[in-house]
């Protein structure tokens, strides 16, 4: 949610585009037809990148704003009959966001600084596997930050619930992204190790 608009701020349209002119993505795009629709991919990132940040902003308000707001909303859901096979569930995660805030509130500066850093390194982590694993088939010298920037586009499309994990849509994307780094005919094996 922070990193997507600094890399958009410096690359532009380029960290979401994909090339629909490299052999490998026409060859799978001829099989799949919805494929041939991805120009609008911008809108679609934009969307989500929207949704999750209301989804955080909205988490952070209940946790370390409005506690108790969020604990009768939830407590308020047990209440509706759809739901009431789950009322135990329910009202225990309403007691555990508002033992969460209580917790979180107690802890001093340190913690949150190491929190943070933490996070930042594992999430960094997680996207430069994607930047090895291009870089280690790559055929032509590779745009280290672009493709790590582009990295951030990918993971935001993954919270589109398409299928399971988003597994599919996420190789797919990764060869529209990725394929003129690498041998034709090798895009989707490498997506595939991705």
């Amino acid at each position: 949610v922070l990193m997507f608009p600094i890399f958009y701020f410096i690359y532009r349209s380029k960290m979401l585009s994909p090339d629909i002119t490299c052999p490998d993505w026409i060859q799978l795009a001829s099989k799949v037809s919805f494929l041939n629709n991805i120009t609008y991919l911008e809108k679609v990132i934009f969307t989500m990148l929207i949704i999750i940040f209301l989804f955080v902003s909205l988490t952070f308000i209940g946790i370390f704003v409005y506690p108790n707001f969020i604990k009768k909303l939830i407590f308020g859901l047990s209440k509706w009959k759809i739901l009431s096979r789950w009322k135990s569930y329910i009202i225990e995660f309403s007691e555990e966001i508002y033992t969460t805030s209580k917790r979180y509130k107690q802890k001093n500066r340190y913690f949150w600084l190491k929190l943070v850093f933490y996070t930042i390194l594992s999430w960094s982590g997680r996207y430069m596997v994607g930047v090895a694993i291009v870089w280690g088939f790559s055929v032509i010298p590779i745009d280290f930050w672009n493709v790590y920037a582009k990295q951030y586009s990918l993971w935001i499309m993954f919270y589109l619930p398409t299928t399971p994990g988003s597994s599919g849509l996420a190789e797919a994307l990764f060869m529209s992204f990725y394929c003129p780094y690498f041998s034709t005919g090798m895009s989707g094996a490498v997506a595939f190790i991705w």
